[in-house]
């Protein structure tokens, strides 16, 4: 139980938080991560590898019987990341584990929940994604990608897959990213990527898809939403 009076406390299986020169490569991990705020408003993020990133984490694996959860408003939950910045990488990366439980948090992924101008790329994830109704950025992939329009630089989301149900959410909820400024190509979400949520904003690929410059292509869906075959944008703020 992280004390709430700390900032950004990182929990991962491998790597509590692997930093700017940081490498963690080939690693397997099959923990059972359940963390808990005492208020419900820490900040913290948790991940099947690593609770934080600002490096490199590629052909990783979080297995099967893992779970990683975190149960505050506050909590960053990934399958293999919890919180990404810094121009970091993911790639070659599979969740095969549950996330989330239904436990209150605010961003949460398959792969990484939040992020800040990184690339993921090759990555894929085969465990359930289940949000609280409360989470606002839910994806199979990762939950929220932003980049810095300011020096052209963007989030990438490439060549990944998503197959598992993604459940809940309250505002941006993506079979790939719930929301991303940056660009989105060549992902699938395939048959098993069922989504079933309320959410305000849901696509199949991503739930919101941000500037004009960023790109969306190449990318294919054979899952649903709500029983439906849905729209793979949510909402597409590039102009016409």
């Amino acid at each position: 139980i992280p004390q709430d009076a700390y900032s950004y406390p990182y929990i991962g299986a491998i790597c509590g938080y692997n930093n700017d020169d940081g490498s963690i490569s080939g690693c397997t991990s099959i923990a059972l991560i359940d963390v808990t705020s005492a208020t419900n408003s820490a900040s913290f993020g948790v991940g099947g590898i690593a609770g934080g990133n600002r490096g490199t984490i590629e052909g990783c694996k979080h297995m099967k019987d893992g779970v990683v959860s975190g149960r505050s408003q506050n909590a960053y939950v990934g399958g293999i990341v919890g919180r990404s910045d810094n121009g970091a990488n993911i790639s070659g990366c599979t969740n095969e584990g549950e996330v989330g439980l239904g436990y209150q948090c605010n961003y949460i992924g398959g792969i990484v929940a939040e992020a800040n101008f990184i690339n993921i790329r090759s990555c894929s994830n085969k465990g359930a994604v289940t949000a609280h109704t409360d989470t606002e950025y839910v994806g199979g992939i990762a939950g929220y990608c932003y980049g810095s329009g300011d020096n052209n630089s963007y989030s990438l989301i490439d060549q990944c897959v998503n197959s598992a149900v993604i459940k809940n959410g309250a505002t941006y909820v993506g079979g790939i990213v719930g929301s991303i400024d940056g660009h989105v190509t060549n992902c699938v979400n395939e048959a098993g990527g069922v989504i079933s949520t309320e959410a305000e904003y849901v696509g199949t690929i991503c739930g919101d898809l941000g500037s004009s410059v960023n790109d969306f292509a190449g990318n294919q869906n054979e899952g649903t939403v709500n029983g439906e075959a849905g729209k793979m944008i949510g909402i597409d703020r590039r102009p016409p």
